[in-house]
């Protein structure tokens, strides 16, 4: 926290706002080291976050999840006002906020795109001699390039995910020829061993298999079937940093064809790491894996990009794709994300999450070797 706090109060003064007030989840979370991941559930509810530059930041929360943030030790000021008629009640608490903070007359910063227009223009209204200034693009950069409390915390959260898919998947041992599980019933394993290895929340849920997996997103449904290609999408979260993972498995030896497809995203997936160095873009990245995805003659959902930041957000910037020129820094932390396709044009992920560091990119997120087809067979012993 202190090292994020010197690095954010640094690029404030730079900039010369008095504070920034944040509203979006992730900015919330990164400014506050609080985490409230069942936030974005209630849109008619916030939780604000108010940074100054000099004395102790403050969190503007509904009265039922001031509870939340007491027991995260928040050591900061805390509003809360009692939900009512929609942002009426927050918003007497933020202008409550800011004017005992001493900022009614400051310059502030603010997440406008995270922010509805209804609660800007009352904000200004009711404050009207604050500055009111968009600071997007400084969030933006600041998130992107992490400490190493961060990193350390990233690489916690990425295993989590792994040990929680193998997991899932360990209970599947020995089913394959009497099939016992259905897809649902994975799944919510996947969620339970997230909890089980020390996870705070999970965000998104996936399991499809077959030509099921073609879809970015089926509803889980039926059982599993032995022969075909399984892929299991998962995020979840660590005392407020979060994870994306997906793999691809085979229940049952893998046929010839679905071996090749794994191999497919390996190459494309080897293309994209050589290019993980500080002073390359985004764009460079991207175009590297559609360059060889073209040469290989490799099926390749370009539309999907390769990959993007992951932080106090499941995907946040920057992003692995054509449209952004973002330069890659030593500390920028990515779940290289690449969508090839299976024999029966199942979408074949396995994403893994790099840092990247002076001398290339250092992997984070496995808890197993996944540089060959997972097969799902024979029995186990072991549960994780």
């Amino acid at each position: 926290m202190d090292e994020l706090q010197t690095k954010l109060l640094r690029a404030m003064n730079s900039q010369g706002y008095d504070a920034i007030l944040a509203t979006g989840a992730g900015n919330f979370t990164y400014l506050t080291q609080t985490s409230l991941p069942f936030a974005p559930s209630f849109p008619d509810q916030r939780a604000l976050a108010v940074q100054p530059l000099s004395g102790r930041p403050a969190i503007i929360s509904p009265s039922v999840w001031a509870d939340a943030v007491r027991v995260q030790d928040w050591g900061g000021h805390l509003f809360e006002y009692t939900a009512g008629k929609p942002y009426l009640a927050l918003l007497s608490a933020a202008g409550e906020a800011i004017t005992e903070l001493g900022l009614a007359q400051a310059r502030i910063g603010f997440d406008e795109r995270h922010t509805p227009v209804a609660i800007v223009k009352a904000l200004r209204e009711r404050l009207p001699q604050v500055q009111w200034q968009p600071c997007d693009g400084l969030l933006r950069d600041l998130r992107m390039v992490k400490t190493g409390a961060e990193q350390a915390l990233l690489q916690e959260v990425v295993r989590q995910s792994d040990r929680a898919i193998v997991s899932a998947l360990n209970h599947l041992e020995g089913t394959v020829d009497a099939v016992s599980y259905s897809l649902a019933e994975v799944a919510e394993r996947m969620r339970v061993h997230v909890g089980e290895f020390g996870g705070s929340a999970t965000g998104h849920l996936g399991i499809a298999q077959g030509a099921d997996a073609g879809h970015y997103y089926v509803p889980a449904r039926g059982q599993v079937g032995p022969g075909n290609l399984m892929r299991l999408d998962l995020t979840n979260e660590y005392r407020g940093y979060w994870s994306s993972a997906g793999r691809t498995v085979s229940v049952g030896q893998p046929t010839t064809s679905q071996e090749r497809a794994y191999a497919e995203s390996l190459v494309l997936k080897a293309a994209a790491i050589k290019m993980l160095r500080p002073g390359r873009t985004c764009q460079e990245v991207f175009g590297a894996v559609e360059e060889k995805a073209a040469s290989a003659h490799i099926a390749f959902l370009a539309e999907a990009g390769a990959g993007y930041g992951i932080g106090a957000s499941e995907r946040e910037a920057p992003y692995l794709a054509s449209y952004d020129g973002t330069l890659l820094e030593a500390g920028m932390v990515l779940a290289l994300d690449i969508i090839t396709y299976g024999p029966l044009q199942e979408l074949v992920r396995s994403v893994d999450a790099f840092v990247i560091e002076e001398d290339g990119p250092r992997l984070l997120s496995w808890y197993r070797n996944w540089d060959r087809l997972y097969a799902v067979v024979g029995t186990t012993a072991r549960h994780g």
